[in-house]
């Protein structure tokens, strides 16, 4: 009869470091793909809200209603009354579907207004920057507060760069952009018109 053998040790401890390299590898990787797609996300939501601006600045210009209403130019008030929870509202807001993708939970903000009427934080600044006092921001889930958010990671930013500050005129001039994974100000485009 013919004896069998097993695998000595010095084998299975070279297979096991080969799957043990492997998976740190894999780990880097898979994290990388992760982050990647994070920024990815965060950039694909600003464009969104970008596209949005300019298609509700047509629909305003033509006098037509807008969803949200208060994005209508009737009335009086001031651009807040456009960008606050009413952009997130879980019932028929624009950004409804939009999340923050650093931050999953539900009370995230999604969505920070800064109505300076100046370009108040350049491109690539820190988003820690804005105005508190002229800043309002969305959460995700339709809630909204005035200031700033204290985790600025995935937020979209919306800044007014006009000295006009009127719901009732369609010349405002809105730079658009989001707060990158290091929580600075990526901007989107410099000057869409709403």
């Amino acid at each position: 009869m013919k004896k069998l053998e097993g695998f000595s040790l010095i084998e299975l401890l070279v297979v096991v470091a080969i799957i043990g390299v492997l998976a740190a590898v894999g780990v880097v990787g898979y994290q990388q793909y992760i982050n990647n797609t994070k920024a990815d996300v965060a950039k694909t939501n600003a464009q969104g809200l970008e596209r949005w601006l300019a298609s509700t600045q047509l629909t305003r210009s033509g006098g037509l209603t807008v969803v949200p209403k208060d994005c209508n130019i009737e009335g009086t008030g001031t651009l807040a009354r456009c960008f606050d929870e009413t952009l997130t509202n879980t019932t028929n807001g624009p950004l409804e579907k939009f999340k923050n993708p650093y931050q999953a939970n539900t009370t995230a903000p999604i969505v920070h207004f800064d109505n300076s009427t100046s370009k108040a934080v350049a491109n690539g600044a820190a988003c820690s920057s804005f105005t508190a006092a002229k800043g309002r921001y969305a959460k995700a889930d339709g809630s909204g507060a005035t200031g700033n958010p204290t985790d600025w990671k995935g937020v979209l930013i919306i800044q007014n760069t006009t000295a006009t500050d009127d719901i009732t005129k369609t010349s405002h001039v809105l730079a658009v952009g989001y707060c990158d994974s290091d929580a600075n100000f990526q901007e989107v485009n410099a000057s869409v018109e709403f």
